[in-house]
């Protein structure tokens, strides 16, 4: 017997067979609607248990296009993200080099900083002390504060950054 070539359906396609599926149709009565047999959708109800998968989309935290070239670009030309997030730097035992970032502030706030007079003056950001911060945040510091940008004069970039 001849097999017929496999099938990929759209999402529209999709999205009509859980309709259907929802509507209490049959593996049979779905597949019947693309001409083909019940064991051709069946892999798309069994992939989540026979639940309707939520829609995808975008995580809110997820840079656009537009942002991530805007970020090669500035890193190209030498510029640091540092001035957007706090980074320590750290070697294990073994002589690894580790780094613990966080970002300072939200996408948006982020880039208008880096398109300001204040970026354009130090893009690489400040050094910041450790243990003053940890001293900080045991005294009660809230999360704004311990994330607002210090003021001083550039931190040096470390040489395993590869960057002169």
């Amino acid at each position: 017997m001849k097999q017929r070539p496999r099938i990929y359906y759209s999402s529209e396609q999709k999205n009509l067979m859980w309709d259907r599926w929802q509507a209490g149709d049959s593996l049979n009565e779905i597949a019947r609607l693309f001409d083909r047999g019940h064991s051709s959708v069946q892999g798309i109800f069994a992939e989540t248990g026979g639940i309707r998968p939520r829609p995808r989309s975008r995580s809110r935290r997820a840079l656009t296009l537009a942002e991530r070239e805007e970020i090669s670009r500035g890193m190209v030309t030498g510029q640091s993200l540092r001035a957007i997030a706090t980074s320590f730097y750290y070697q294990d035992p073994d002589g690894n080099r580790i780094e613990l970032q966080v970002e300072s502030c939200n996408s948006k706030d982020a880039f208008d900083y880096m398109r300001s007079e204040a970026f354009a003056n130090n893009p690489v950001g400040v050094e910041v002390d450790p243990e003053a911060l940890l001293a900080r945040y045991r005294a009660g510091a809230t999360e704004a504060e311990l994330t607002a940008r210090p003021e001083g004069n550039p931190s040096p970039i470390p040489d395993a950054h590869g960057i002169a």
